[in-house]
Protein backbone atom coordinates (compact mmCIF):
# COMPACT_ATOMS: atom_id res chain seq x y z
CA UNK A 1 0.00 0.00 0.00
CA UNK A 2 1.21 3.51 -0.82
CA UNK A 3 2.70 5.40 2.13
CA UNK A 4 1.59 8.95 2.91
CA UNK A 5 2.95 11.81 4.96
CA UNK A 6 0.52 12.30 7.83
CA UNK A 7 0.55 15.13 10.37
CA UNK A 8 1.36 14.33 13.97
CA UNK A 9 -0.61 17.02 15.80
CA UNK A 10 0.46 15.70 19.19
CA UNK A 11 4.16 16.10 18.44
CA UNK A 12 5.97 17.91 21.26
CA UNK A 13 8.33 20.78 20.51
CA UNK A 14 11.73 20.10 22.00
CA UNK A 15 12.82 23.75 21.71
CA UNK A 16 10.89 27.01 22.30
CA UNK A 17 9.36 28.23 19.01
CA UNK A 18 10.77 31.42 17.44
CA UNK A 19 8.47 33.62 15.35
CA UNK A 20 11.34 34.45 12.99
CA UNK A 21 11.36 30.80 11.93
CA UNK A 22 7.67 30.91 11.03
CA UNK A 23 7.94 33.28 8.06
CA UNK A 24 10.59 33.29 5.36
CA UNK A 25 12.88 36.18 4.58
CA UNK A 26 10.76 37.04 1.54
CA UNK A 27 7.40 36.98 3.33
CA UNK A 28 5.36 40.21 2.87
CA UNK A 29 4.65 40.39 6.62
CA UNK A 30 8.37 40.72 7.31
CA UNK A 31 8.59 43.39 4.59
CA UNK A 32 5.80 45.44 6.23
CA UNK A 33 7.52 45.28 9.62
CA UNK A 34 10.82 46.43 8.09
CA UNK A 35 9.08 49.32 6.31
CA UNK A 36 7.29 50.57 9.45
CA UNK A 37 10.64 50.61 11.26
CA UNK A 38 11.85 53.25 8.78
CA UNK A 39 8.96 55.67 9.52
CA UNK A 40 9.16 58.66 11.85
CA UNK A 41 6.24 57.99 14.18
CA UNK A 42 6.92 60.63 16.84
CA UNK A 43 3.53 62.22 16.08
CA UNK A 44 1.79 58.88 16.71
CA UNK A 45 3.56 58.36 20.04
CA UNK A 46 2.86 61.95 21.13
CA UNK A 47 -0.88 61.19 21.08
CA UNK A 48 -0.48 58.99 24.17
CA UNK A 49 1.33 61.47 26.41
CA UNK A 50 3.80 60.58 29.17
CA UNK A 51 1.37 59.16 31.72
CA UNK A 52 2.21 55.67 32.92
CA UNK A 53 -1.20 55.05 34.47
CA UNK A 54 -3.39 52.14 33.46
CA UNK A 55 -2.63 49.36 31.02
CA UNK A 56 0.03 50.25 28.43
CA UNK A 57 -1.35 50.76 24.88
CA UNK A 58 -0.26 48.66 21.93
CA UNK A 59 2.81 49.93 20.10
CA UNK A 60 1.77 52.16 17.13
CA UNK A 61 4.45 50.42 15.01
CA UNK A 62 2.73 47.09 15.49
CA UNK A 63 -0.76 48.52 14.92
CA UNK A 64 0.31 50.29 11.71
CA UNK A 65 1.99 47.13 10.42
CA UNK A 66 -1.23 45.17 11.10
CA UNK A 67 -3.37 47.70 9.19
CA UNK A 68 -0.95 47.91 6.25
CA UNK A 69 -0.64 44.13 5.94
CA UNK A 70 -4.43 43.74 6.15
CA UNK A 71 -4.98 46.31 3.38
CA UNK A 72 -2.35 44.60 1.21
CA UNK A 73 -4.51 41.48 1.48
CA UNK A 74 -7.71 43.42 0.80
CA UNK A 75 -9.00 43.18 4.38
CA UNK A 76 -10.43 46.28 6.00
CA UNK A 77 -12.86 44.89 8.60
CA UNK A 78 -11.41 45.17 12.12
CA UNK A 79 -13.32 42.02 13.16
CA UNK A 80 -11.72 39.98 10.36
CA UNK A 81 -8.33 41.35 11.36
CA UNK A 82 -8.96 40.32 14.98
CA UNK A 83 -9.74 36.77 13.87
CA UNK A 84 -6.69 36.58 11.59
CA UNK A 85 -4.39 37.67 14.43
CA UNK A 86 -4.79 34.13 15.76
CA UNK A 87 -5.42 32.23 12.50
CA UNK A 88 -2.90 33.72 10.03
CA UNK A 89 0.83 33.20 10.38
CA UNK A 90 1.69 36.57 8.83
CA UNK A 91 -0.50 38.47 11.30
CA UNK A 92 0.84 36.42 14.21
CA UNK A 93 4.39 37.29 13.20
CA UNK A 94 3.61 41.03 13.01
CA UNK A 95 1.77 41.07 16.36
CA UNK A 96 4.16 38.69 18.11
CA UNK A 97 1.23 36.62 19.45
CA UNK A 98 -0.48 39.76 20.82
CA UNK A 99 -4.19 39.91 20.00
CA UNK A 100 -5.69 43.42 20.06
CA UNK A 101 -9.46 43.17 19.67
CA UNK A 102 -11.49 44.80 16.89
CA UNK A 103 -12.42 47.79 19.07
CA UNK A 104 -8.75 48.54 19.69
CA UNK A 105 -7.95 48.24 15.98
CA UNK A 106 -10.86 50.49 15.02
CA UNK A 107 -10.04 53.05 17.73
CA UNK A 108 -6.42 53.21 16.58
CA UNK A 109 -7.48 53.85 12.98
CA UNK A 110 -9.83 56.63 14.08
CA UNK A 111 -7.44 58.16 16.58
CA UNK A 112 -4.64 58.53 14.04
CA UNK A 113 -6.71 59.16 10.89
CA UNK A 114 -5.01 62.51 10.25
CA UNK A 115 -1.55 60.98 10.51
CA UNK A 116 -2.14 58.10 8.09
CA UNK A 117 -1.14 60.52 5.33
CA UNK A 118 2.39 60.44 6.81
CA UNK A 119 2.47 56.67 6.21
CA UNK A 120 1.45 57.19 2.57
CA UNK A 121 4.15 59.84 2.12
CA UNK A 122 6.65 57.41 3.67
CA UNK A 123 5.84 54.89 0.90
CA UNK A 124 6.28 57.58 -1.76
CA UNK A 125 9.63 58.65 -0.27
CA UNK A 126 10.85 55.04 -0.28
CA UNK A 127 9.89 54.72 -3.95
CA UNK A 128 11.67 57.97 -4.81
CA UNK A 129 14.85 56.88 -2.97
CA UNK A 130 14.76 53.53 -4.76
CA UNK A 131 14.53 55.28 -8.13
CA UNK A 132 11.26 53.66 -9.20
CA UNK A 133 9.53 57.06 -9.52
CA UNK A 134 10.70 59.12 -12.49
CA UNK A 135 7.82 61.62 -12.89
CA UNK A 136 8.34 61.64 -16.64
CA UNK A 137 4.63 60.97 -17.11
CA UNK A 138 1.96 61.13 -14.40
CA UNK A 139 -1.68 60.23 -15.01
CA UNK A 140 -4.39 61.72 -12.79
CA UNK A 141 -7.85 60.29 -12.32
CA UNK A 142 -10.62 59.88 -9.77
CA UNK A 143 -13.04 57.16 -8.80
CA UNK A 144 -16.28 57.20 -6.86
CA UNK A 145 -16.30 55.15 -3.65
CA UNK A 146 -19.53 54.47 -1.79
CA UNK A 147 -19.93 56.14 1.58
CA UNK A 148 -20.93 54.36 4.77
CA UNK A 149 -24.41 55.87 4.46
CA UNK A 150 -27.67 54.98 2.74
CA UNK A 151 -29.40 57.14 0.14
CA UNK A 152 -32.58 56.93 2.22
CA UNK A 153 -30.89 58.75 5.12
CA UNK A 154 -31.08 62.12 3.32
CA UNK A 155 -33.15 64.90 4.88
CA UNK A 156 -34.11 68.45 3.97
CA UNK A 157 -33.75 71.24 6.53
CA UNK A 158 -37.50 71.18 7.20
CA UNK A 159 -37.49 67.40 7.68
CA UNK A 160 -34.59 67.71 10.12
CA UNK A 161 -36.41 70.40 12.07
CA UNK A 162 -39.58 68.28 12.30
CA UNK A 163 -37.71 65.14 13.38
CA UNK A 164 -35.72 67.05 16.00
CA UNK A 165 -38.95 68.43 17.48
CA UNK A 166 -40.52 64.95 17.43
CA UNK A 167 -37.56 63.42 19.29
CA UNK A 168 -37.72 66.20 21.87
CA UNK A 169 -41.26 65.14 22.73
CA UNK A 170 -39.95 61.74 23.82
CA UNK A 171 -36.69 62.62 25.55
CA UNK A 172 -37.04 66.36 26.08
CA UNK A 173 -34.38 68.85 25.30
CA UNK A 174 -31.45 66.80 26.55
CA UNK A 175 -28.92 69.59 26.59
CA UNK A 176 -31.34 72.10 28.08
CA UNK A 177 -32.22 69.55 30.76
CA UNK A 178 -28.52 69.16 31.63
CA UNK A 179 -28.16 72.92 32.06
CA UNK A 180 -31.30 73.06 34.22
CA UNK A 181 -30.07 70.25 36.49
CA UNK A 182 -26.64 71.90 36.85
CA UNK A 183 -28.27 75.20 37.82
CA UNK A 184 -30.59 73.50 40.31
CA UNK A 185 -27.68 71.64 41.96
CA UNK A 186 -25.65 74.86 42.17
CA UNK A 187 -28.53 76.48 44.07
CA UNK A 188 -28.94 73.45 46.34
CA UNK A 189 -25.32 72.62 47.15
CA UNK A 190 -23.50 75.84 46.25
CA UNK A 191 -20.99 76.65 43.52
CA UNK A 192 -17.99 74.33 43.58
CA UNK A 193 -19.75 71.67 45.68
CA UNK A 194 -20.18 68.38 43.82
CA UNK A 195 -23.14 67.33 45.99
CA UNK A 196 -21.25 64.54 47.75
CA UNK A 197 -19.54 66.66 50.40
CA UNK A 198 -20.85 66.62 53.96
CA UNK A 199 -22.93 69.64 55.04
CA UNK A 200 -21.41 71.90 57.67
CA UNK A 201 -23.50 70.53 60.58
CA UNK A 202 -22.19 66.99 59.94
CA UNK A 203 -18.49 67.78 59.71
CA UNK A 204 -18.05 67.32 63.50
CA UNK A 205 -17.64 63.63 64.39
CA UNK A 206 -19.82 63.67 67.52
CA UNK A 207 -22.61 65.60 65.82
CA UNK A 208 -22.47 63.21 62.86
CA UNK A 209 -22.79 60.07 65.05
CA UNK A 210 -25.67 61.62 66.96
CA UNK A 211 -27.50 62.55 63.75
CA UNK A 212 -27.06 59.05 62.26
CA UNK A 213 -28.41 57.45 65.47
CA UNK A 214 -31.49 59.71 65.40
CA UNK A 215 -32.18 58.90 61.75
CA UNK A 216 -31.89 55.14 62.35
CA UNK A 217 -34.30 55.32 65.32
CA UNK A 218 -36.80 57.32 63.27
CA UNK A 219 -36.61 54.84 60.38
CA UNK A 220 -37.12 51.94 62.79
CA UNK A 221 -40.20 53.55 64.28
CA UNK A 222 -41.71 54.17 60.86
CA UNK A 223 -41.08 50.57 59.86
CA UNK A 224 -42.87 49.27 63.00
CA UNK A 225 -45.91 51.47 62.38
CA UNK A 226 -46.35 50.51 58.74
CA UNK A 227 -48.09 47.15 58.05
CA UNK A 228 -46.29 44.88 55.64
CA UNK A 229 -49.21 44.58 53.24
CA UNK A 230 -49.37 48.36 52.98
CA UNK A 231 -45.69 48.82 52.15
CA UNK A 232 -45.31 51.36 49.46
CA UNK A 233 -43.97 50.27 46.15
CA UNK A 234 -40.89 52.16 45.14
CA UNK A 235 -41.56 53.65 41.77
CA UNK A 236 -38.44 53.47 39.71
CA UNK A 237 -37.61 56.34 37.48
CA UNK A 238 -38.16 55.43 33.86
CA UNK A 239 -34.79 55.47 32.11
CA UNK A 240 -34.51 57.84 29.24
CA UNK A 241 -33.94 56.45 25.75
CA UNK A 242 -30.21 56.86 25.07
CA UNK A 243 -30.65 55.87 21.41
CA UNK A 244 -33.01 58.78 20.87
CA UNK A 245 -30.55 61.11 22.57
CA UNK A 246 -27.80 60.02 20.18
CA UNK A 247 -30.17 60.39 17.25
CA UNK A 248 -31.08 63.90 18.38
CA UNK A 249 -27.40 64.87 18.57
CA UNK A 250 -26.73 63.34 15.13
CA UNK A 251 -29.63 65.25 13.57
CA UNK A 252 -28.44 68.51 15.11
CA UNK A 253 -24.96 67.98 13.68
CA UNK A 254 -26.47 67.18 10.29
CA UNK A 255 -28.53 70.38 10.40
CA UNK A 256 -25.40 72.41 11.15
CA UNK A 257 -23.57 70.68 8.27
CA UNK A 258 -26.45 71.45 5.92
CA UNK A 259 -26.31 75.13 6.84
CA UNK A 260 -22.55 75.14 6.26
CA UNK A 261 -22.98 73.37 2.91
CA UNK A 262 -25.54 75.98 1.78
CA UNK A 263 -23.26 78.81 2.86
CA UNK A 264 -20.38 77.43 0.76
CA UNK A 265 -22.70 76.85 -2.21
CA UNK A 266 -23.82 80.47 -2.13
CA UNK A 267 -20.21 81.65 -1.88
CA UNK A 268 -19.32 79.63 -4.99
CA UNK A 269 -22.39 80.94 -6.88
CA UNK A 270 -23.05 84.45 -5.46
CA UNK A 271 -25.35 85.53 -8.31
CA UNK A 272 -27.29 82.25 -8.37
CA UNK A 273 -26.91 81.97 -12.16
CA UNK A 274 -25.37 78.50 -12.01
CA UNK A 275 -28.21 77.20 -9.86
CA UNK A 276 -30.89 78.78 -12.06
CA UNK A 277 -29.34 77.17 -15.15
CA UNK A 278 -29.27 73.82 -13.36
CA UNK A 279 -32.92 74.18 -12.34
CA UNK A 280 -33.98 74.88 -15.93
CA UNK A 281 -32.06 71.82 -17.08
CA UNK A 282 -33.50 69.67 -14.26
CA UNK A 283 -37.01 70.99 -14.53
CA UNK A 284 -37.41 70.95 -10.75
CA UNK A 285 -36.36 73.47 -8.08
CA UNK A 286 -33.27 72.81 -6.00
CA UNK A 287 -33.97 71.51 -2.48
CA UNK A 288 -30.86 71.30 -0.23
CA UNK A 289 -30.48 67.94 1.53
CA UNK A 290 -27.94 66.32 3.83
CA UNK A 291 -27.26 62.72 4.83
CA UNK A 292 -27.79 62.31 8.57
CA UNK A 293 -25.65 59.15 8.73
CA UNK A 294 -22.61 60.84 7.17
CA UNK A 295 -23.20 64.56 6.56
CA UNK A 296 -19.93 64.80 4.60
CA UNK A 297 -21.06 62.29 1.96
CA UNK A 298 -22.49 63.59 -1.32
CA UNK A 299 -24.86 62.12 -3.90
CA UNK A 300 -22.81 61.10 -6.95
CA UNK A 301 -23.40 59.27 -10.21
CA UNK A 302 -21.46 55.99 -10.24
CA UNK A 303 -20.13 54.27 -13.35
CA UNK A 304 -22.07 51.11 -12.61
CA UNK A 305 -25.25 53.18 -12.79
CA UNK A 306 -27.44 55.08 -10.39
CA UNK A 307 -26.91 57.80 -7.84
CA UNK A 308 -25.41 56.80 -4.49
CA UNK A 309 -23.89 58.47 -1.46
CA UNK A 310 -20.14 58.58 -1.87
CA UNK A 311 -16.82 60.38 -2.12
CA UNK A 312 -14.60 61.22 -5.09
CA UNK A 313 -11.20 59.60 -4.43
CA UNK A 314 -8.30 61.05 -6.43
CA UNK A 315 -4.88 59.61 -7.31
CA UNK A 316 -1.86 60.64 -9.37
CA UNK A 317 0.11 57.63 -10.68
CA UNK A 318 3.67 57.60 -12.00
CA UNK A 319 4.13 55.74 -15.29
CA UNK A 320 7.40 54.01 -14.42
CA UNK A 321 6.18 51.44 -11.86
CA UNK A 322 2.57 52.37 -11.15
CA UNK A 323 3.37 54.07 -7.84
CA UNK A 324 0.70 56.44 -6.47
CA UNK A 325 2.50 59.75 -5.83
CA UNK A 326 -0.54 61.76 -4.64
CA UNK A 327 -3.88 60.79 -3.12
CA UNK A 328 -6.81 62.80 -1.84
CA UNK A 329 -10.58 62.72 -1.24
CA UNK A 330 -13.01 65.38 -2.40
CA UNK A 331 -16.74 65.91 -1.95
CA UNK A 332 -17.13 67.31 -5.47
CA UNK A 333 -18.73 64.90 -7.91
CA UNK A 334 -16.69 66.18 -10.89
CA UNK A 335 -12.93 66.58 -11.35
CA UNK A 336 -12.88 70.12 -12.75
CA UNK A 337 -11.00 71.68 -9.81
CA UNK A 338 -8.79 68.73 -8.84
CA UNK A 339 -5.87 69.18 -11.26
CA UNK A 340 -3.98 71.85 -9.31
CA UNK A 341 -4.40 70.22 -5.85
CA UNK A 342 -3.10 66.88 -7.16
CA UNK A 343 -0.08 68.49 -8.84
CA UNK A 344 0.79 70.50 -5.73
CA UNK A 345 0.57 67.37 -3.59
CA UNK A 346 2.76 65.49 -6.07
CA UNK A 347 5.36 68.23 -5.77
CA UNK A 348 5.11 68.18 -1.97
CA UNK A 349 5.44 64.38 -1.73
CA UNK A 350 8.26 63.90 -4.24
CA UNK A 351 10.08 67.25 -4.33
CA UNK A 352 9.39 68.17 -7.95
CA UNK A 353 6.69 68.38 -10.62
CA UNK A 354 6.18 65.81 -13.40
CA UNK A 355 7.29 66.53 -16.98
CA UNK A 356 4.08 65.32 -18.63
CA UNK A 357 0.58 65.08 -17.14
CA UNK A 358 -2.37 63.34 -18.73
CA UNK A 359 -5.97 63.25 -17.55
CA UNK A 360 -9.45 62.78 -18.97
CA UNK A 361 -11.85 65.49 -20.10
CA UNK A 362 -13.13 66.16 -16.59
CA UNK A 363 -9.81 67.77 -15.64
CA UNK A 364 -9.73 70.25 -18.54
CA UNK A 365 -9.39 73.51 -16.59
CA UNK A 366 -7.60 76.25 -18.55
CA UNK A 367 -7.12 78.44 -15.50
CA UNK A 368 -5.33 75.71 -13.55
CA UNK A 369 -3.28 74.55 -16.54
CA UNK A 370 -2.04 78.13 -17.08
CA UNK A 371 -1.10 78.56 -13.43
CA UNK A 372 2.47 79.97 -13.33
CA UNK A 373 3.44 77.32 -10.77
CA UNK A 374 2.97 74.65 -13.45
CA UNK A 375 4.77 76.32 -16.34
CA UNK A 376 7.25 73.42 -16.53
CA UNK A 377 4.45 70.84 -16.90
CA UNK A 378 3.34 69.66 -20.35
CA UNK A 379 -0.40 68.87 -20.17
CA UNK A 380 -2.26 66.32 -22.28
CA UNK A 381 -5.89 66.63 -21.22
CA UNK A 382 -8.83 66.06 -23.53
CA UNK A 383 -10.99 69.19 -23.94
CA UNK A 384 -14.74 69.05 -23.73
CA UNK A 385 -16.89 68.30 -26.76
CA UNK A 386 -17.31 71.08 -29.29
CA UNK A 387 -20.41 73.18 -28.86
CA UNK A 388 -21.88 76.51 -27.87
CA UNK A 389 -20.86 76.01 -24.21
CA UNK A 390 -17.23 75.25 -24.94
CA UNK A 391 -15.74 78.35 -23.26
CA UNK A 392 -12.37 79.37 -24.71
CA UNK A 393 -12.49 77.62 -28.09
CA UNK A 394 -9.04 78.70 -29.24
CA UNK A 395 -7.31 76.99 -26.27
CA UNK A 396 -9.48 73.91 -26.68
CA UNK A 397 -8.57 73.74 -30.36
CA UNK A 398 -4.86 74.04 -29.55
CA UNK A 399 -5.17 71.14 -27.10
CA UNK A 400 -6.98 69.05 -29.73
CA UNK A 401 -4.18 69.72 -32.20
CA UNK A 402 -1.63 68.79 -29.54
CA UNK A 403 -3.38 65.50 -28.86
CA UNK A 404 -3.33 64.70 -32.59
CA UNK A 405 0.47 64.74 -32.69
CA UNK A 406 2.38 61.48 -32.44
CA UNK A 407 3.57 62.24 -28.90
CA UNK A 408 0.11 63.46 -27.86
CA UNK A 409 -1.60 60.30 -29.09
CA UNK A 410 0.95 58.09 -27.34
CA UNK A 411 0.78 59.90 -24.00
CA UNK A 412 -2.98 60.26 -23.95
CA UNK A 413 -3.44 56.59 -24.90
CA UNK A 414 -0.99 55.56 -22.16
CA UNK A 415 -3.10 57.35 -19.55
CA UNK A 416 -5.54 54.45 -19.23
CA UNK A 417 -2.82 51.83 -18.92
CA UNK A 418 -1.18 53.83 -16.12
CA UNK A 419 -4.05 54.77 -13.81
CA UNK A 420 -6.83 52.27 -14.57
CA UNK A 421 -4.88 49.16 -13.44
CA UNK A 422 -4.34 50.86 -10.08
CA UNK A 423 -8.07 51.37 -9.63
CA UNK A 424 -8.61 47.79 -10.77
CA UNK A 425 -6.19 46.48 -8.14
CA UNK A 426 -7.75 48.57 -5.38
CA UNK A 427 -11.45 48.20 -6.19
CA UNK A 428 -11.61 44.72 -7.71
CA UNK A 429 -8.58 42.72 -6.58
CA UNK A 430 -8.66 44.10 -3.02
CA UNK A 431 -12.45 44.77 -2.96
CA UNK A 432 -12.27 48.38 -1.75
CA UNK A 433 -15.57 49.73 -3.09
CA UNK A 434 -17.04 51.24 0.08
CA UNK A 435 -15.44 53.09 2.97
CA UNK A 436 -15.93 51.86 6.53
CA UNK A 437 -15.49 55.20 8.27
CA UNK A 438 -17.62 58.36 8.23
CA UNK A 439 -16.66 61.99 7.81
CA UNK A 440 -14.31 63.45 5.20
CA UNK A 441 -11.31 63.46 7.52
CA UNK A 442 -11.76 59.80 8.44
CA UNK A 443 -12.40 58.76 4.82
CA UNK A 444 -9.26 60.62 3.69
CA UNK A 445 -7.23 58.71 6.28
CA UNK A 446 -8.73 55.42 5.11
CA UNK A 447 -7.97 56.25 1.45
CA UNK A 448 -4.36 57.18 2.34
CA UNK A 449 -3.98 53.82 4.08
CA UNK A 450 -5.35 51.98 1.03
CA UNK A 451 -2.99 53.84 -1.32
CA UNK A 452 -0.03 53.27 1.02
CA UNK A 453 -0.78 49.52 1.03
CA UNK A 454 -0.93 49.54 -2.79
CA UNK A 455 2.45 51.25 -3.02
CA UNK A 456 3.96 48.93 -0.43
CA UNK A 457 2.79 45.88 -2.34
CA UNK A 458 4.33 47.31 -5.54
CA UNK A 459 7.64 48.00 -3.78
CA UNK A 460 7.63 44.50 -2.27
CA UNK A 461 7.16 42.91 -5.70
CA UNK A 462 9.90 45.13 -7.16
CA UNK A 463 12.29 43.96 -4.43
CA UNK A 464 12.89 47.46 -3.01
CA UNK A 465 14.63 47.19 0.37
CA UNK A 466 13.14 49.50 3.08
CA UNK A 467 15.83 51.91 4.27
Amino acid sequence: MRRFKTPDRGQLMLFPPNLNDWVGDEHPARYVVDFVETLDLRGFYAEYGDSGEGQPPYDPKMMLAILLYANMLGISSSRKIERLLTDDIGFRFIAGHLTPDHDTISDFRQRHARRLREVFIGCVNLAVKAGVVGLNHVAIDGTKVRANAAQTAKRTEEQLRQEIEQIKKFVGDYFGECDRVDQQEDEEFGKGNNGYLLPDFLKDGDARRKWIKEQLEEMGAQFQEQPRHESKKVEQEKPKNTKLKKKLERFRKAKAKLEEKERKRKEDDPTGKRERDAERKRGTPYVPKINVTDPDARTMLFNEGGYKEGFNCQIAVDSEAGIIVAADVTQESNDLRQLAPMLLQTQSNTGWLPDHVSADTGYFNVKQMEDPRFKSVDFYIGPRAKGATEGDRSKSERMREKLETELGRALYAARKSIVEPVFGAIKHARKFRQVLTRGKMMVTGEWNLVCAAHNLLKLYKLGVVPV
